[in-house]
């Protein structure tokens, strides 16, 4: 028997008190019912008999009951059963059955189970033994299967086992939701919802008291099977919602799903803001009125920005009674998140909280105020009556650490919430809403979207008229559709009627008519030709299920490529042409791996890779036509190319190839002379496309190492990426332009849409000569031939011109990052090569202004490296390098001598070819595969410690390299990964990587390891520190031209606060951002601007910028904003009246219902 299990663990609170609330549950609607059948188990090692146990005042079982059903406090109804009424708004009912019940209803005949707990290693087995026990009459089972099945026919709502014990008991019983096929059925009905409860969740084992927190997790686990996710993480500490939604932490304290989820399931609706004006919501726990409002701006088709109400009830037995505070929420859903759960670390639910200094961890503790110590999620609220009634800002350049309401890339929405106010009897709340000037800024603006279920979608420009067409199709099978649009500005066009039983189209245009192919259910290829609005069918292809289908223009003829199977891995590539009805060409290879076409100069071009050959070199060939024969033209450096594009711009020819984890290169044809340009600052890329303006390239694709989609142009053999503001966590992207503008078609992570956007590049200047554009290039080439460029040894060291001026500081080139002093000279970088041990290393974090490169993949092997040391190596020409490789080694079943010969093959080529690299080779991890619950055993796989062990004992016998046993460092007292630095029992989290930084960063400094710093950052233990000429700084310090502030004792880097310091002449207040840095100008802290002068120290009472004057206070600083203030500071004496900017206003000013006069000082005259 197959089973299938997703097994969800919930974060528990653990407490011991039963947990109360009211709640009025008046309802006038159709109510929909759920069955949810509760069977009470326990192993066959326990003689406890805890679900009917007494004490002379209470009695588990009678507890137990009233938990789901009924339980009065203080005149309410505290049941599991109402709470799901109330948050459904009287939507849904919850019908609780507990068969195994005596006929007295005074006890319960608990089924022992046939085996130990130690036994059952997956929930799974539990309930294949409770549907056996069931059938076979060994547990009471009376119940009407018409009554249990109302969501999906044939199966029981929902099945509950409550098993005797606590979660250590095994692994089997930890709190969670899952889902079971098997195939057994219950009078007919078969299982697929279930939840896991132990008994220590829901009663303690001699009934002196109800478990305090047995309704949420019931509750939780319940809310499971209607399909709410998980809010909190299971990866890290981060609480990206905490106690604002019982998804995103339990307690004794019941609290309503965030809005939106309910709204997701239909219990209430919301309204959109799209404009800036005044809104009213009604809290969630308050009858009728607007309860949740949705935000979305031009900057995010995937993230939306949601608004409600929560309203902190005061009384202990209260719902909502547990949440941090009353006000104003704003939290933010990206729909791109897989599976719209926070559980594994990306945040698909975010609630804002003010004063962050990490955009995505939930991590940040507050340090003063009211909720000191406790994680920021508890000040998200807007609390008017705190003076908290703004958040937000209009101001594009602002970001997270700015108290801005921001998209998971950090950047800013756009959005301002302002004068937020209580209605008087505190039901609703109002505010303002505010929206940035999205028109100044060059974004991606929206032009529509394509039905949902669309695919195979693509953007096709008629070269004549500039028209831009998008293709794609809808639906599956023989049901499946073709439409054609034409965008039209900012909308769509339908283009001919819509095609059934057709999908993978593709366009073009001959003799000023537009054709159209598309593939059929059956693999057969139809070609279209647009007559008036209609499409008409003038040819079949029959085909055999070909891929690769394009139609290619000339001036001659219209052609029709498509690619099918011959045997294996070997394809044929058939080109006809379609006009004059008969075959030009045919090839065949071992796969194309998506071959590109095009004409020029009378030939027809061909871009490929024989994909499975052992000679897959790259190939762009030639096709003579009228001599009937095939030309190699050029072949790429590139093997295993799989992204392939041609397109003749004027009089040259532009071939794109590219392959996995490989820079493209771009080949350019002018007739007579082929040149190519490797785009280095692209490795890690997908869904690449082409496109040329004015003998410029540009090429889109998804970066597949941040997620992000980028722009990036080639021209005149330099390249740089010009825009990254398309957005991220998108599957798909194709592009194309028009005479002045990009269009992108993208589809999102987890969406079935298709988004059309676009945005202004620059204007095609095509029409012009070809002579002037030579004349052109030809000037530029000769101006930089004048000058002094490119890399240049000189007297043993290595300098980079440009014009003629030696580079100094930080300089990006061809996507390598490379460091120069102030004399010019080069300094390597400092490379980590390994595995996913590397690649999550976070090393930016740690190893603050170093040169350090992540050359970590995850996945990888030692042959994966020696495949691929240029790309992982040689290019960032490091002068150290931190090794780390083998772990995959032993999942794959490699030896040790076969794992270390490898090892030492790496060593050797580095050697070679960098003689003058420092080579620091780390031992490896060790792993934790203990029953520990945080252990995953499929991540951990058949890794030992015992042949990590001898591993390391051979590689640190290696000579002529410097050996780091990180390994000691992280073990437990059993020799196993310590519990606390691992994720899951081989990936380390944040707290085993500061134990591996402490010690590496000895020779991230020093080569021998020793702790001499000079002239360096040093991080140790969450702190950083700097360090010059072996000294360590304190107070105020310059460093590249930045000042930083750091402990006058300790010398840490003092981050994101205000400090007063008295250390020599450094004397005043002075304010740092995330990095250390100190600030100047206005500054926002809190919710109140100061002003910082151009030292960074705080300014009081009156002060001059930018030829206005502002009003400071003398004590603290603050800037004084619509008010009158009269102050008395050294020479400054009187009362000033500022605006709204904390300006001081001079002449006739209306205060109230009187007019003042002010001089032109400021001073009030009386």
């Amino acid at each position: 028997m197959s089973t299938r299990r997703k097994v969800i663990p919930i974060l528990i609170i653990l407490m011991s008190f039963f947990g109360l609330f009211s709640i009025d549950n008046t309802y006038a609607m159709d109510t929909k019912t759920i069955s949810n059948v509760v069977v009470f188990t326990k192993f066959k090692d326990d003689t406890r008999d805890i679900f009917n146990a007494k004490t002379s005042s209470s009695d588990n079982w009678t507890l137990i009951k009233n938990i789901y059903n009924k339980n009065e406090s203080n005149g309410e109804d505290n049941s599991f059963k109402n709470y799901i009424k109330i948050i459904s708004e009287g939507n849904l009912e919850v019908n609780n059955y507990f068969p195994q019940e005596s006929s007295d209803e005074k006890s319960v005949a608990t089924y022992t189970l046939n085996n130990n707990a130690s036994y059952y290693q997956n929930s799974d087995l539990i309930i294949q033994e409770v549907i056996n026990a069931i059938n076979d009459s060994k547990i009471s089972y009376s119940l009407d299967s018409n009554n249990l099945s109302n969501m999906n026919s044939g199966f029981i709502d929902n099945l509950t086992i409550i098993v005797q014990g606590r979660p250590d008991d095994s692994n089997a019983i930890a709190s969670h939701k899952a889902e079971y096929s098997g195939t057994e059925t219950i009078n007919g009905l078969r299982v697929s919802n279930y939840n896991i409860i132990p008994s220590s969740y829901v009663v303690t084992d001699d009934a002196t008291m109800g478990a305090r927190q047995a309704q949420s997790i019931i509750a939780h686990e319940f809310l499971h099977v209607l399909g709410l996710p998980d809010l909190y993480r299971k990866t890290d500490s981060g609480e990206p919602v905490g106690m604002w939604d019982i998804m995103g932490k339990s307690s004794f304290y019941l609290q309503y799903p965030l809005s939106y989820l309910r709204l997701k399931q239909g219990w209430i609706t919301s309204n959109t803001i799209t404009k800036s004006g005044s809104y009213t919501l009604t809290a969630v726990s308050e009858k009728g009125g607007n309860k949740l409002f949705e935000i979305k701006t031009p900057l995010s088709n995937s993230e939306s920005i949601f608004l409600e109400y929560r309203k902190k009830n005061n009384s202990t037995y209260a719902l909502d009674h547990g949440i941090p505070s009353s006000g104003l929420l704003m939290y933010r859903v990206d729909n791109k998140v897989e599976d719209y759960t926070n559980i594994r670390g990306k945040n698909y639910i975010y609630v804002y909280r003010p004063n962050v200094t990490d955009k995505d961890s939930g991590s940040d503790i507050a340090s003063d105020g009211e909720y000191k110590g406790f994680n920021r999620y508890y000040d998200a609220a807007l609390e008017p009556e705190k003076g908290e009634n703004e958040y937000g800002s209009t101001d594009l350049t602002k970001t997270f650490q700015d108290n801005t309401l921001y998209y998971s890339d950090g950047k800013n929405s756009g959005i301002k919430i302002s004068n937020v106010t209580y209605s008087s009897d505190k039901n609703e709340i109002t505010f303002n809403v505010d929206f940035a000037n999205y028109n100044e800024e060059n974004l991606w603006k929206n032009i529509d979207s394509l039905a949902a279920n669309s695919y195979g979608s693509i953007l096709y420009k008629n070269k004549a008229s500039n028209e831009v067409y998008i293709s794609y199709s809808n639906g599956s099978g023989s049901t499946s559709k073709v439409s054609v649009k034409k965008i039209n500005g900012n909308s769509l066009d339908v283009i001919g009627n819509e095609i059934d039983n057709a999908n993978y189209p593709s366009l073009a245009v001959y003799n000023n008519s537009l054709y159209l192919v598309t593939q059929r259910f059956n693999g057969y290829l139809d070609l279209y030709k647009l007559e008036g609005s209609s499409w008409k069918k003038i040819k079949e292809y029959k085909t055999n299920y070909p891929k690769n289908v394009k139609l290619i223009e000339s001036n001659k003829s219209l052609y029709l490529m498509y690619e099918e199977t011959v045997s294996g891995y070997k394809t044929k590539l058939t080109i006809n042409d379609v006009v004059n009805n008969k075959v030009i060409t045919e090839r065949e290879a071992q796969d194309f791996g998506n071959p590109a076409v095009s004409f020029y100069n009378n030939k027809l071009y061909l871009a490929y890779s024989s994909y499975f050959d052992s000679n897959s070199s790259a190939k762009i060939e030639s096709y003579d036509l009228e001599k009937n024969e095939w030309k190699v033209e050029k072949t790429s450096t590139i093997n295993k190319s799989n992204v392939h594009y041609i397109k003749q711009y004027g009089n040259k020819l532009y071939v794109l190839i590219g392959a996995d984890k490989t820079s493209p290169i771009v080949y350019t044809y002018d007739g007579t002379t082929w040149s190519e340009d490797k785009i280095n600052l692209i490795n890690n890329y997908s869904n690449l496309t082409m496109n040329i303006i004015n003998d410029n390239v540009y090429l889109s694709y998804i970066n597949t190492q941040d997620n992000k989609t980028n722009l990036l142009k080639l021209s005149n053999h330099k390249s740089e990426i010009i825009d990254s503001n398309l957005g991220s966590d998108y599957s798909y992207l194709y592009t194309e332009n028009d005479k002045e503008n990009m269009y992108a078609i993208t589809s999102d992570n987890n969406s079935t849409s298709i988004n059309i956007k676009t945005k202004k590049i620059e204007t095609d200047n095509s029409n012009s000569s070809t002579d002037d554009k030579k004349n052109d290039n030809n000037n530029d080439n000769e101006n930089i031939d004048k000058s002094k460029n490119g890399f240049i040894k000189e007297n043993g060291n290595t300098y980079y011109y440009v014009n003629g001026k030696k580079i100094t500081g930080r300089k990006k080139i061809d996507g390598i990052e490379y460091y120069f002093d102030n004399s010019g000279i080069m300094h390597g970088n400092i490379l980590f090569l390994g595995d996913s041990l590397t690649d999550y290393y976070n090393l930016s974090k740690y190893y603050k202004n170093e040169l350090v490169i992540n050359s970590g993949i995850a996945g990888n092997t030692t042959d994966d490296i020696l495949n691929d040391m240029y790309n992982r190596v040689y290019k960032y020409n490091p002068s150290k390098i931190f090794l780390l490789i083998g772990t995959n080694d032993i999942v794959y079943g490699k030896d040790v001598n076969y794992i270390t010969n490898n090892i030492n093959k790496i060593i050797d080529l580095i050697r070679k070819r960098l003689p003058n690299c420092k080579i620091y080779l780390e031992s490896l991890y060790p792993i934790n595969n203990t029953n520990n619950l945080k252990v995953n055993h499929n991540v951990v796989a058949n890794r030992t410690n015992d042949v990590i062990n001898q591993i390391n004992t051979k590689i640190k016998e290696i000579p002529n390299i410097t050996y780091i046993n990180v390994h000691d460092s992280l073990i437990d007292t059993n020799g196993n990964l310590n519990i606390n630095y691992t994720i899951e029992g081989l990936h380390i989290n944040d707290s085993g990587y500061i134990t591996i930084t402490n010690i590496l960063n000895k020779y991230i400094n020093n080569p021998d390891g020793s702790s001499n710093i000079r002239d360096k950052w040093y991080y140790d233990n969450n702190y950083i520190y700097y360090y010059k000429d072996g000294e360590l700084l304190k107070g105020i310090y310059e460093i590249d031209k930045k000042k930083y502030l750091f402990g006058i004792t300790s010398g840490k880097l003092y981050t994101s606060g205000v400090a007063e310091i008295t250390y020599g002449n450094q004397q005043g207040v002075y304010y740092t951002n995330s990095e250390g840095i100190v600030q100047t100008g206005f500054q926002t802290i809190g919710k109140d601007k100061y002003y910082f002068n151009e030292e960074g120290k705080l300014q009081k009472g009156i002060v001059e910028v930018a030829g206005k004057k502002y009003l400071l206070g003398i004590t603290s600083g603050k800037l004084y904003t619509s008010g009158l203030a009269e102050i008395t500071y050294g020479e400054q004496q009187g009362v000033y009246y500022t605006n709204s900017e904390g300006i001081i206003q001079t002449g006739f000013q209306t205060i109230g219902k009187d007019e003042y006069y002010f001089d032109e000082d400021g001073k009030m005259r009386f």
